[in-house]
């Protein structure tokens, strides 16, 4: 258990130090009680990516309130982790935001240019 809220804590003090903002447009729906690696790998290189691109975002863990796991699969119609949605638009996850880095054109991509 003290195992789990040091893990917890890491990841507060981690998102305190990102580009993460409460008003942010774009969301990163996530979970950090997911028993995926690749869920947590994919997530991590997101907001690696956010945070290149000084991309404010807010982090939305699922697993905490069902009401935003609910908006989310009602939103995009996938209940795959994470999800990136930009002024409550659904943009994708790593494979098209990892896309769009690529050809430089993450920003457009997410309707922030």
């Amino acid at each position: 258990f003290n195992q789990e809220i040091n893990q917890r804590n890491r990841w507060i003090n981690m998102s305190a130090a990102s580009g993460q903002s409460e008003d942010a447009d774009v969301v990163l729906y996530t979970s950090d009680v997911s028993g995926s690696t690749a869920c947590r790998k994919w997530t991590s290189a997101i907001e690696f990516l956010l945070n290149a691109h000084k991309i404010p975002f807010k982090r939305v863990d699922v697993s905490i309130n069902p009401d935003d796991k609910e908006y989310m699969i009602k939103t995009s119609n996938l209940r795959t982790l994470p999800q990136v949605f930009c002024k409550g638009e659904y943009k994708g996850g790593h494979a098209e935001l990892a896309e769009a880095n690529e050809y430089g054109e993450l920003k457009q991509f997410l309707g922030l240019e």
